[in-house]
């Protein structure tokens, strides 16, 4: 039925534009990260740098103990967002946040002490935001890779991080994701989720895949576990699930491989249209190798 689809589309078009004016780029934010790692902007290439053997005096995350806030913040534009970031992140070593910006206050050192590698997407004037990762350690390679809406033309990012831990030779390997949004079909969705397979194929230690997905309808959803099969993730489940939904299926995610739940919340604020996943996880101790 052609045209209850795209009054469907035309319908999420519609909620989703009215979060669209971005925060503003302050003076002093340049760049794309804080720090050395090495780095692509391709899926290729971005795959050889994460088979290289790790740097083994570089700082590590505890395996036992990893806690990541996941956030879609909206550009900060709703009142006290400050506020729960600041008591969302409290003990966070990986906040990954769509919709985000260069902003001080955003990848502010007393927050997260910290490392932060930014992936834009959309841009209007001086104005910039994107995916960003905060790390409590710096991370071992940093890929950033873009797609476009069909419609808008506007870029969706995604930010790839990885990092040492702590008594293993294994990394783990963190993907921030936004993915597009405004498409009658789903093939642009899946170009950007295969990209993602692309990169981590050939990665045989623990995994996180997690972001605002805008997994909205069934297509994208099988869109989404061909991604989950091909990489042999699992989807975290929560207790009290308070993820934002549209269309009745929940569109913020994180998926993982080699790890296991110690604790995750899903939790309600009105600082952002999205309300934000806080998780504890910690390695399995025989972990799968993929592919």
């Amino acid at each position: 039925m052609p045209g209850l689809r795209t009054t469907l589309i035309l319908a999420c078009v519609a909620m989703t534009l009215t979060a669209c004016s971005p925060l503003s780029l302050r003076q002093g934010a340049s760049g794309q990260s804080n720090h050395v790692a090495q780095s692509s902007s391709d899926a290729v290439s971005c795959r050889q740098m994460l088979k290289q053997v790790p740097d083994q005096s570089a700082a590590s995350l505890d395996p036992a103990a990893i806690r990541l806030l996941n956030w879609n913040i909206q550009k900060g534009k709703q009142l006290g967002w400050q506020t729960d970031l600041s008591a969302l992140t409290a003990d966070s070593q990986l906040v990954l946040m769509q919709e985000a910006a260069l902003d001080p206050e955003m990848i502010s050192a007393e927050r997260l002490a910290s490392y932060w590698s930014f992936a834009p997407g959309y841009r209007e004037d001086d104005t910039l935001t994107g995916v960003l990762t905060l790390s409590s350690i710096e991370p071992l390679t940093h890929c950033n890779l873009t797609a476009w809406e069909p419609w808008l033309r506007s870029p969706k990012a995604t930010d790839i991080t990885e990092y040492a831990l702590t008594g293993t030779s294994k990394t783990l390997v963190v993907v921030n994701l936004h993915a597009v949004n405004f498409t009658l079909g789903v093939k642009p969705y899946r170009r950007q989720l295969d990209r993602i397979v692309t990169a981590l194929r050939d990665h045989d230690g623990p995994l996180i895949v997690s972001g605002d997905f805008n997994s909205w309808r069934l297509g994208r959803e099988r869109a989404v576990q061909s991604l989950v099969d091909e990489l042999q993730l699992i989807a975290l489940e929560y207790g009290d699930d308070q993820r934002v939904q549209i269309f009745g299926r929940p569109i913020d995610h994180i998926f993982v491989r080699g790890l296991q739940t110690v604790t995750a919340s899903a939790v309600a604020v009105d600082s952002s249209d999205h309300n934000p996943i806080s998780v504890m996880l910690s390695l399995l101790q025989d972990e799968p190798t993929c592919c």
